[in-house]
């Protein structure tokens, strides 16, 4: 079937869209899973950044307020370092699952790719034995074809 003329024509339409959905059916309901946990990881990886910064400006701000004479008070300096030490976990953590639902798929384009580097060739491209063209002619010819349009009887 190359067209939809070609399908018009033979009066084929509902039945390759009954095929189509049918093909399709599988796939959807895989990539919607797929899709749904891929949203899911990608909003969390997106909201892990602001929750390290705020936890960070709120235990900075627990140091600072506490008493001097206390082991967990802290000046700026400390609450600064604290601060981004903290951003700089989440922005790890943030990339670990910004790149997590990609390792499946990863993994398997490695798994065949190594399936496929461990097969021997067929063709040896450095010998010299076999045939060699010398000359290619592409010549095709076509005899007592033809065709009939019935939606389109001035074509023939």
């Amino acid at each position: 079937v190359e067209n939809v003329y070609t399908v018009a024509t033979l009066g084929i339409e509902r039945r390759l869209v009954r095929k189509y959905d049918q093909l399709l059916k599988l796939p959807f309901i895989y990539n919607l899973k797929s899709s749904t946990v891929n949203s899911i990881m990608y909003g969390f990886s997106q909201s892990i950044l602001p929750v390290f910064i705020g936890l960070g400006y709120i235990f900075g701000a627990f140091l600072y307020t506490s008493d001097k004479d206390k082991v967990y008070y802290a000046d700026y300096a400390d609450i600064f370092t604290v601060i981004l030490t903290v951003w700089f976990t989440g922005e790890v953590v943030k990339r670990f699952f910004d790149v997590l639902p990609d390792t499946q798929t990863a993994a398997l384009s490695a798994k065949q790719f190594l399936v496929l580097m461990s097969q021997p060739a067929t063709v040896e491209n450095l010998s010299e034995n076999g045939i060699i063209p010398f000359e290619v002619k592409g010549d095709l010819q076509m005899q007592k074809i033809y065709f009939d349009y019935p939606a389109h009887h001035e074509v023939t």
